[in-house]
């Protein structure tokens, strides 16, 4: 008779519910106005895990039974799924995850994708990889996605994608290429930038200026200019690395309806008194009253319900958008912007008249402090979670890719790349290094 205790399928089924249900939640919690590393792991992502450790127990026999369950639960289910047979310590686990990846497309495969990036993957996964790698050029898109976030070395699966001719597989490359050797990622970006569709023409400026590639700054700088509506997400570049001279296009960019926002985002970037300024002016608009309000505590590191500079007390963290619904690879700005909290135009009208003397003209302000490359990893390690990925882009151009973290892994695997970023840097270049405009 055996003496072996498995666990009550109930349990596992209760299990799996809070995962689905956890999972969505951390992924709105990536972008929360408020909470940051610590907080979104105290909150949401311990709990995440411990849910998904009460999953992936299920023994062989149950483990299949379990995983369907989990399809019917919509994308969040197939993220947890796909998560879960990645380290699950069954005999069928790797088994399923290649028959469910090989048969999944489109949104389905991004959704397993998503929940196999962050898992501790051993080397029983070398099967699925190579699934992956030999599969379709959809499935070599994903690979090539998945390689490119967990930092490994991407391979034929890029060119297999980008030779199908379609666009969102070669948008997908074009991103991913921002992880290649430096012999090879030039020629990939110039390719990019020939491309007739405008997102993989942006995506291949993206990992052009974060590599350095010179041709990528001139297009990107020449797309603005032309105040296409297509180049709203450059606005942001040109927020944080732009000269002077070159800012002057977020204030013109201001002016166009469709390019508003975007450029209210890159204000909280350019973080001068007269960005400040600016915010405070825009915030009389009662439509981009709460996106103004968030680039001004940016830039002077106030926050709207602890000053109590808000017309009610109402929860950012409340309102983010679901999974389901959520761009994981947009550049643009949040969908729960339009729900932030309303500020109060005369309290903040106060707040600026109190603190206005400690941000003198022409230099740049993150938070309240004066910019630093220091200031800025201690904001990425600290601050926010909202702006975080740009902070890092920023940080990972400004560094030459020495300050290199993952956004969207999870809060342990985010800590030990911002300690080995940390180790990379001399202590010379923190000190020396201020983000000052040109």
């Amino acid at each position: 008779m055996s003496t072996t205790i498995e666990p009550l399928p109930a349990l596992i089924e209760e299990s799996l519910e809070e995962a689905v249900f956890l999972w969505t939640r951390w992924e709105s919690d990536l972008t929360s106005l408020t909470r940051n590393l610590h907080e979104v792991w105290l909150w949401t992502e311990d709990r995440l895990f411990g849910a998904l450790d009460g999953v992936r127990i299920a023994p062989t026999r149950l483990l299949e039974r379990h995983v369907r369950d989990a399809l019917n639960s919509g994308l969040g289910g197939y993220t947890v799924a796909a998560h879960v047979l990645a380290i699950s310590a069954a005999d069928n686990a790797r088994g399923l995850l290649g028959d469910l990846l090989t048969a999944a497309s489109g949104e389905m495969l991004d959704a397993m994708i998503r929940g196999i990036e962050v898992a501790p993957l051993d080397g029983s996964f070398t099967s699925v990889a190579k699934l992956l790698a030999e599969g379709d050029p959809e499935h070599c898109a994903g690979f090539a996605r998945l390689k490119a976030f967990r930092r490994a070395k991407l391979g034929e699966e890029l060119t297999r994608a980008y030779e199908s001719k379609h666009a969102p597989l070669q948008i997908k490359v074009l991103k991913a290429i921002a992880h290649l050797p430096d012999d090879y990622v030039a020629a990939w970006v110039v390719e990019g930038m020939k491309h007739d569709n405008p997102a993989a023409r942006l995506a291949a400026i993206d990992s052009g200026i974060q590599r350095r590639v010179p041709n990528a700054w001139s297009a990107a700088m020449h797309w603005v200019r032309s105040m296409a509506p297509e180049a709203a997400p450059l606005l942001r570049h040109v927020g944080m690395l732009g000269s002077v001279a070159e800012q002057e296009m977020v204030n013109s960019a201001l002016a166009e309806p469709r390019l508003r926002r975007a450029a209210i985002w890159a204000l909280g970037h350019v973080g001068t008194r007269a960005a400040a300024e600016r915010c405070l002016e825009l915030m009389q608009d009662a439509a981009m009253a709460p996106l103004a309000a968030e680039a001004y505590c940016t830039i002077t590191g106030a926050e709207l319900a602890k000053d109590r500079l808000s017309t009610a007390d109402a929860s950012a963290d409340a309102v983010s958008p679901s999974f389901e619904n959520d761009d994981l690879d947009a550049n643009l700005i949040p969908a729960a912007a339009d729900l932030w909290p309303l500020p109060d135009l005369d309290a903040v009208r106060k707040h600026w008249e109190s603190v206005h003397d400690r941000f003198p003209p022409g230099a740049r302000y993150l938070r309240g402090r004066e910019m630093s490359l220091d200031w800025l990893m201690t904001t990425i390690e600290q601050g926010p979670m909202l702006r975080r990925p740009d902070h890092i882009f920023e940080a990972f151009v400004r560094t030459e890719g020495r300050y290199d973290v993952e956004a969207r892994a999870t809060g342990p695997a985010q800590k030990r790349m911002m300690a080995v970023s940390r180790r990379r840097m001399p202590d010379t270049d923190v000190q020396s290094h201020a983000a000052t405009r040109e």
